[in-house]
């Protein structure tokens, strides 16, 4: 038995097709790490079917940039315990993402003006300090920062 066993189905040389109860599943950006056991029919997913209309609108809702990655964990898990629209369990959980450059200008320069030293630092060639701005940032609007728009925002301030 030296040959290389290619995958967990071989390795475990399964007769049967077994059933994988996955409560945690995160389709959303990531791969079951049973895959290949689904792909090889060896195994089936039970006890949870995602909604395919909800799953399709969170997937949008993260696509578009109204809530991170990781707060759709948050808001799938809810939806698969207790139903409902992604939109509305991501504005009840408070997780969606704030895009207003006014408020986050705001966030940006509270940030900045408490870390002048650091602002020093940067412009004097620390680029590696960005992501302690972008840090702080998320930290002050309790996660709700768009990141990309909120780095864009830090770039300019620290630029001028």
């Amino acid at each position: 038995m030296n040959q290389k066993r290619s995958s967990l189905a071989d390795l475990l040389d399964l007769k049967l097709v077994i059933d994988v109860v996955d409560i945690g599943a995160n389709p959303i950006d990531g791969v079951a790490p049973y895959k290949s056991l689904l792909d090889g029919g060896h195994a089936r997913v039970v006890g949870f079917e995602p909604n395919p209309d909800a799953l399709a609108r969170l997937i949008a809702l993260v696509k578009g940039g109204t809530v991170s990655h990781q707060a759709a964990k948050r808001v799938f898990a809810e939806v698969a315990a207790r139903g409902g629209d992604p939109r509305t369990v991501a504005e009840s959980l408070g997780v969606i993402q704030v895009a207003d450059t006014g408020v986050l200008a705001g966030w940006v320069d509270e940030v900045l003006g408490a870390h002048a030293p650091e602002v020093g630092r940067y412009k004097g060639g620390e680029t590696k300090l960005m992501a302690f701005f972008l840090g702080q940032v998320m930290k002050a609007s309790r996660g709700k920062a768009d990141p990309k728009l909120t780095q864009r925002l830090i770039e300019e301030r620290l630029a001028s």
